[in-house]
């Protein structure tokens, strides 16, 4: 496991670097060994958009774990309702060099003013995780984007994840839920990954979630 000296210095790197711009500090966490010798840890930024906003989140590897081995974008909203209002527009991701690699979201809230105005303003919140190493990968990771949610008791719950326009197709959807949950599996199709969910407690709530890995 990485210390929390390690886990400070990858933090200040990022920092040190300027690469945040104005999306949260970056942390980095659970570096493990190999027999290897490979040495992993994750970084992870946000950032959000407004009615009509359209933003960015960028995080960059450390120099000691330049190579991105896997990355995840989790979009979030003040109600669970309100997902549909943030959209992927496009990723990016650099090319593995030698150099520290970067990955980039953007996204927009199609919230419209008026909606704002009328029902409260609907704050997207992206997270993208980058999962870094030492050792070069044989090719470029494919991006996964998620969403989760709260379902209450007695109720349906469906989320829909739809891949960002560079990287249109659904690739693979994977559902995670509530254990006492009802799960009607997960659909892939175009460049849409979804699944359904059902509550069979009626006073807990439960939460489910939902990745769909996306490519070219």
């Amino acid at each position: 496991m990485m210390s929390n000296h390690a886990r400070s210095g990858v933090a200040a790197v990022l920092t040190a670097a300027g690469l945040l711009g104005l999306s949260a500090p970056a942390h980095a966490a659970n570096g493990l060994a190999a027999d290897t010798g490979e040495v992993t840890g994750t970084v992870s930024s946000f950032s959000s958009a407004r009615a009509q906003g359209k933003t960015y989140v960028l995080v960059k590897c450390p120099s000691t774990m330049p190579y991105i081995k896997g990355t995840s974008a989790t979009t979030k909203t003040g109600n669970q309702e309100d997902l549909s209002y943030g959209h992927y527009d496009d990723f990016w991701q650099s090319i593995p060099d030698g150099s520290a690699q970067a990955a980039k979201v953007n996204f927009h809230n199609s919230q419209t003013y008026a909606e704002e105005s009328k029902f409260g303003p609907v704050v997207v919140t992206v997270t993208l995780t980058l999962t870094c190493s030492n050792v070069k990968p044989a090719g470029l990771p494919r991006p996964q984007f998620k969403q989760s949610i709260y379902v209450n008791g007695h109720s349906y719950g469906n989320l829909q994840v739809t891949c960002p326009a560079n990287y249109p197709t659904a690739l693979e959807a994977i559902e995670n839920h509530s254990y006492w949950f009802t799960s009607y599996g997960t659909t892939v199709s175009g460049s849409m990954g979804a699944a359904t969910w059902y509550n069979t407690d009626e006073l807990v709530f439960g939460t489910a979630d939902l990745t769909v890995a996306c490519g070219p």
